[in-house]
């Protein structure tokens, strides 16, 4: 990794897991790191145990933000200006998982607030340090769950369907946003200098799923990675060298792509397997399709679409449960970042840019990104 001194980054979700992970090691490649996270006595814990790892590190603790609190996103983007510092990295790693509904208090799905419209907001209120330091680097951590994630059933809903609706309340859809807005982010930004990418960091023991079912807190507990290896596809999307960081999906890295068209998805090894990203939806349309993604969030409009996206699920979560005792079986052999394709619905131009719009006019923000 290259020595990452005179850069600047933000880590959001930075005070546990793979979030106080990535800081800590960006922070030991000599990158001034600001920490982001809901709770001032945890920020001062994570310092402290930074500080104890690297004692000559510069690692500062960002005003309080909760992303499901837009304002709180709002004060910390406005502190952060106002200091002037320079941002040459944000890693978005922050989020949740939960299996019940809520609404926030302006009417958003809850989990879409905090995994997305947050996230969004956060990085186009900073766009224009992003552009004005650029090189720059925007990591969006989403989820091998988002190859069977939907968002709505055309563009034109996409307000009314996910960030208000029933869509925006199954973590894979929320995962599959975050890909689309690293890839638009990237198709708009990319030219001047930002750098988007958008990482899946494998099945790790973190505090997201705290709240889910306690058979799968079990599993967690016993087979899924420590936080030091889920951390290593933040770390690598975040610091490696953009033009070496991996062969591009298509070309082998052989041609250089325009940045419109320079759409980077990185995965741990094992989740990179071609059982998974073999899958992809047929689209959004049907009474099938409708049903099964109201009920349970399937992005299928065909018996046949049905079977694929349970198979892909299915290959998810064998992944999920074999990834950590394959990497430690094979001494190091299975490990690694890769560079591979997300869903084929994340590609969507169409709907990605719909999205964006929509997440635009709901965060309240204009759609034009503001550069000054």
């Amino acid at each position: 990794m290259p020595d990452l001194r005179s850069k600047t980054a933000i880590v959001t979700g930075a005070t546990s897991g793979i979030g106080e992970v990535c800081a800590r090691e960006l922070a030991g490649m000599g990158a001034t790191v600001v920490l982001a996270g809901r709770s001032q006595q945890k920020l001062e814990a994570t310092l402290a145990r930074i500080k104890q790892k690297y004692p000559d590190a510069d690692v500062v603790k960002g005003p309080l933000m909760d992303f499901g609190d837009p304002a709180s996103v709002r004060g910390f983007a406005a502190e952060y200006k106002r200091q002037g510092r320079p941002l040459h990295m944000l890693v978005n790693n922050a989020g949740a998982y939960t299996t019940t509904k809520h609404q926030t208090k302006e009417g958003v799905a809850e989990l879409c607030q905090v995994n997305h419209l947050g996230p969004y907001l956060l990085t186009r209120l900073l766009e224009g340090v992003l552009v004005a330091s650029a090189p720059s680097r925007v990591v969006i951590v989403s989820s091998v769950t988002h190859r069977w994630g939907n968002l709505c059933s055309t563009p034109d809903q996409l307000r009314q369907e996910f960030l208000q609706g029933d869509f925006g309340h199954y973590y894979w859809n929320t995962k599959l946003a975050n890909c689309m807005f690293g890839y638009e982010l990237q198709r708009r930004l990319g030219g001047r200098g930002v750098q988007s990418c958008v990482v899946d960091p494998g099945a790790v023991k973190t505090d997201v799923w705290r709240h889910s079912h306690w058979l799968v807190q079990r599993a967690v507990d016993y087979v899924y990675a420590p936080p030091d290896v889920g951390a290593e596809a933040l770390i690598y999307g975040a610091a490696a060298p953009w033009d070496t960081a991996g062969d591009r999906v298509g070309d082998g890295g052989r041609a250089a792509l325009p940045p419109d068209q320079d759409l980077r998805y990185y995965a741990p090894v094992v989740f990179a397997s071609p059982l998974l990203t073999w899958y992809s939806p047929e689209g959004n349309q049907g009474t099938l399709g409708h049903a099964a993604m109201r009920w349970v969030g399937l992005p299928c409009s065909t018996p046949w679409g049905v079977a694929k996206c349970w198979a892909c699920m299915a290959a998810a979560v064998t992944m999920s449960t074999i990834d950590w005792p394959l990497r430690q079986l094979s001494r190091g052999r299975v490990q690694g970042v890769r560079l591979v394709p997300s869903s084929a619905l994340s590609y969507d131009r169409q709907l990605g840019a719909a999205l964006w719009d929509a997440s635009a006019d709901e965060a309240g923000v204009p759609r034009a990104c503001q550069l000054a």
